[in-house]
């Protein structure tokens, strides 16, 4: 198999935060060391939204994000009608193993395991924070819709800086054409999100 889809529920709803991982370079709104890119830099082939039910949530504390949550999503399906909403861009298999490769700092890329994905629905093939990679499920073209997120049970929650929040609900404007405040809506109601995060100054970033 050539391609899959890669379907992002953070920062890279974003179509130029995604981008970074294609071409290299350091996100707007973030800090840190700037992604090294994909071995083959070209664009998406399509891109698509969807909604898939399982829940996002924000935890961890990203020095990346000035020590604010980032997002995951669980790896259960939700049972209390909880759902996210992605933006799934169509990459082929090596632009995959390169993101998974950078979400998690890993030293190498890894050949994606898409006999175990497809039978197991999940592969764990990363140490990092983003290590597991999840078959949401099959594109009518027959190509996998695959996510990342974790496998770890023992991140606290925690609510998302401004600049990463801010990321989420640009790229959710850009992508699914919802007005500003539907988009801060969204992004506030994740769990993890306390008081800290306002919606004014939210609202101020967009």
């Amino acid at each position: 198999m050539e391609h899959l889809w890669y379907a992002s529920f953070g920062s890279n709803l974003l179509r130029a935060r995604f981008e970074k991982y294609l071409n290299g370079g350091t996100p707007a709104r973030a800090t840190g060391h700037p992604e090294h890119g994909a071995r083959d830099s070209s664009d998406p082939v399509d891109q698509m939204v969807l909604t898939v039910d399982h829940e996002i949530f924000f935890a961890h504390s990203s020095q990346k994000w000035d020590g604010g949550g980032v997002a995951f999503l669980d790896t259960a399906v939700g049972t209390d009608g909880s759902s996210t909403r992605c933006r799934a861009y169509k990459i082929t298999v090596e632009q995959f193993e390169d993101v998974y490769q950078q979400e998690n700092g890993a030293d190498a890329p890894v050949l994606l395991d898409l006999d175990g994905l497809g039978r197991h629905g999940v592969v764990e093939q990363h140490d990092g924070l983003y290590g597991l990679a999840l078959l949401l499920s099959t594109h009518d073209d027959g190509c996998p819709v695959v996510t990342i997120t974790t496998g770890r049970t023992d991140l606290e929650l925690n609510a998302p800086s401004v600049g990463y929040a801010s990321t989420i609900a640009q790229g959710l404007m850009e992508c699914m054409g919802i007005a500003r405040d539907e988009a801060v809506d969204y992004v506030l109601g994740i769990r993890g999100v306390d008081e800290t995060l306002r919606r004014s100054e939210l609202i101020d970033t967009l």
